[in-house]
């Protein structure tokens, strides 16, 4: 599984001040798209359990509210697995 980018302080995508995961791949590929860079599947950074402890570690932040991971439902249903681990793991 892939990811393209992190933000750690994010105020677009979801209520208050938020950590944001752009997962990469879609196969959409809607006309308009804010993310066109993500729909490469094989693109973007390895999603691993690095990761997964980089995104915890940013959650800590008393500023930050919530954790937003956006594309998760677009990518291939393999990818579910790995999605799910990191939301177990927060």
């Amino acid at each position: 599984m892939r990811y393209n980018k992190i933000r750690k302080m994010d105020i677009s995508n979801g209520p208050g001040v938020r950590v944001s995961i752009f997962m990469q791949g879609c196969a959409f590929n809607c006309k308009n798209c804010f993310n066109p860079e993500t729909h490469n599947f094989q693109g973007g950074k390895e999603f691993n359990d690095e990761t997964i402890n980089r995104v915890l570690e940013l959650c800590e932040n008393e500023n930050v509210e919530g954790l937003s991971i956006l594309r998760w439902r677009t990518n291939a249903p393999k990818q579910y697995r790995r999605n799910n681990k990191t939301c177990k793991s927060i």
